[in-house]
């Protein structure tokens, strides 16, 4: 009989990196950072801290990208699909080169260094960290020891106000209620069940109810509703490939949708002014970045453009972002590589937490710019899958 020796917590650690691998873990480890960062840069601790959100925000972003950096040499590859990751590095810092922004040059970083990393240890350590930060945020906010926006809004019943409870903006907190649905729904997929119900309406009421956040609300109710459906979709190949197709379409219908009427808009066509105004002015504010920034190859540092009485530093459509800020080739490679992955889903009938993700984003992205950002879109590890040809086997265990 073997003798059973007592593990310390570092011992813990040194053999769970060993048991995924020293590679993965720097992986792991700048997707913590990355978030831990993003989360600082939109919560209101610098004003307690005094810290310089700027100089904080690039030292963070370039140790982050030195461990994904760092993470891709140690892979060692030697195939084809190493050079096309080599692209994506060089395609990154063309990219924050011209755009003058980390977001979308570290989401490429992390595709290109994405070989073999699980979807659902980056859910759980989404989980982990945005609920964290979330509920101490929350409760020095309410002790009155972080400063909380008010941010009105206008009704047909008048203007209400908004709480930011800590956070840059009410809908930032929104933000983090939308991730935790995600990740969420990812560690419990394919599974649904009552309890799940309960989690996804309080998070859809404190996004909606708490902070009005429309967007997040309407996306933590559709990964409520495609999570409840999974259950019932993966038990036949037909019923993956039609949710598949559909989440296919979905994302072509936002996107084409996104630049017709970024184009086209005009406040005289009655449909589209409708439109602009339920949208809270997605569309008219796109189409005034257009007219005065045209895009560019690789991106460009804009300024704020004003609508009406306000100024606005970026268009909030996903679309219109990636197109007028980070550039058409940035723009072109990220929806092929998206575009790819629901057509090999497609071709495979395989249904995917990885996919339910997407189609979320996709859709949001009418609304708001969620998916460039790799902390809450981190089901993006997908194009990762796919340019390595390491899609995980099962289907339910990781995608």
């Amino acid at each position: 009989m073997e003798e059973y020796r007592a593990q310390t917590p570092l011992q813990g650690l040194a053999n769970y990196v060993r048991s995924i691998g020293f590679e993965e873990c720097l992986f792991y480890f700048a997707f913590t950072l990355c978030t831990f960062t993003t989360l600082m840069m939109r919560t209101t601790y610098s004003t307690v801290a005094g810290f310089d959100k700027d100089s904080f925000e690039f030292l963070a972003y370039a140790l982050v990208a030195l461990l994904l950096l760092g993470k891709l040499i140690l892979d060692r590859e030697t195939s084809w699909r190493y050079a096309l990751a080599w692209a994506l590095v060089i395609l990154a810092f063309v990219t924050y080169w011209f755009a003058n922004q980390w977001r979308v040059s570290v989401l490429f970083l992390f595709i290109a260094a994405g070989k073999g990393v699980s979807l659902k240890r980056l859910a759980a350590l989404a989980l982990v960290i945005q609920a964290t930060v979330l509920l101490v945020t929350v409760s020095f906010a309410m002790a009155g020891k972080l400063y909380s926006f008010t941010v009105w809004r206008e009704t047909g019943e008048g203007w209400i106000p908004r709480l930011s409870y800590g956070y840059s903006h009410p809908n930032m907190l929104g933000q983090v209620f939308l991730t935790i649905a995600l990740s969420f729904a990812v560690l419990r997929f394919p599974r649904f069940n009552l309890g799940d119900v309960l989690v996804y309406v309080v998070l859809a009421a404190a996004a909606g109810m708490l902070v009005m956040a429309r967007t997040a609300t309407a996306g933590i109710v559709l990964a409520g509703v495609l999570a409840a459906l999974s259950p019932f979709v993966m038990r036949t190949p037909q019923r993956q490939h039609r949710m598949a197709l559909l989440a296919c379409i979905a994302f072509c219908f936002a996107a084409v949708f996104s630049y017709f009427m970024m184009l086209c808009y005009s406040p005289d066509v009655g449909l589209m002014a409708s439109l602009d105004r339920v949208l809270s002015t997605r569309f008219s504010l796109a189409h005034r970045f257009f007219e005065v920034f045209p895009p560019q190859p690789f991106g460009r540092s804009i300024m704020a453009v004003k609508l009406g009485d306000f100024a606005q530093e970026s268009p909030d459509n996903l679309y219109a972002y990636m197109l007028l800020k980070q550039g058409i080739v940035p723009t072109l490679v990220l929806g092929a590589l998206v575009l790819a992955v629901y057509v090999r889903a497609i071709r495979t009938k395989a249904w995917s937490a990885a996919l339910m993700g997407l189609m979320v984003f996709a859709i949001a992205g009418i609304m708001e710019m969620y998916a460039v950002n790799f902390t809450l879109d981190f089901f993006l590890i997908a194009c990762a899958w796919l340019l390595y040809g390491t899609w995980p086997e099962s289907r339910v265990d990781d995608a």
